[in-house]
């Protein structure tokens, strides 16, 4: 997370110098051609179905290779997966690249088929939508999927929800409060339960 406002400095100083757009005061780069963009396929952008393919890529890849079991037993326990001779930091750091790339693949695939050119903060939110969307889908590369498309509806029907109905656009927002809030919910109250148990266990054994 510290590395977030080096990337964004530096995206900043790149898209405002080296590759600004010539003769435009705003700070962006030049669009894309149309030989370059993503297509549509289906009506849907090329992107939709990469999220798919790679969700399930990434799913076969945890259920069925050893570098998957070692990334699921460190998330769950890292204390076990030291026991088993799992090396927890190489196992962290290669948790940490996997979703980078998936992170920059996403970002890449917003701006080759929405934007068509890259502009400092385009993507402001989409990092905890993805939190929302991981919790939602109980952290499940097949329970993203269907997650990430109630959440990616939600909000691209915000505007049309505004203009069309009058709501406000921070009614968005709310739900997917709501939302994050019912589904973290039992997970909190399942780890102070566990942490509770825990300091009785050990009041219990030093009386």
């Amino acid at each position: 997370i510290m590395l977030n406002s080096i990337v964004i400095a530096l995206a900043d100083y790149l898209t405002s110098n080296p590759f600004k757009e010539p003769d435009q005061p705003l700070t962006r780069t030049p669009r894309i051609q149309d030989s370059a963009q993503m297509p549509e396929l289906l009506g849907l952008p090329l992107g939709f179905f990469l999220a798919i393919g790679l969700s399930i890529t990434l799913w076969w890849i945890m259920r069925n290779t050893t570098t998957g079991f070692s990334i699921e037993t460190i998330g769950r326990n890292r204390n076990a997966g030291w026991y088993a001779g799992i090396s927890v930091k190489k196992t962290i750091m290669l948790s940490m690249l996997i979703g980078g790339a998936v992170a920059g693949v996403a970002g890449a695939v917003e701006t080759l088929s929405i934007i068509g050119r890259f502009e400092p903060a385009f993507n402001a939110g989409l990092g905890f939508d993805g939190i929302t969307v991981a919790l939602l889908g109980r952290a499940n590369p097949l329970g993203v999927i269907p997650a990430a498309i109630l959440i990616g509806g939600m909000r691209a029907s915000g505007s049309t929800v505004q203009f069309e109905a009058g709501v406000a656009p921070e009614l968005v927002d709310l739900l997917l409060a709501m939302i994050l809030f019912f589904v973290t919910a039992p997970l909190l109250a399942r780890f102070f339960k566990n942490r509770k148990e825990s300091v009785a266990m050990t009041s219990g054994w030093s009386n």
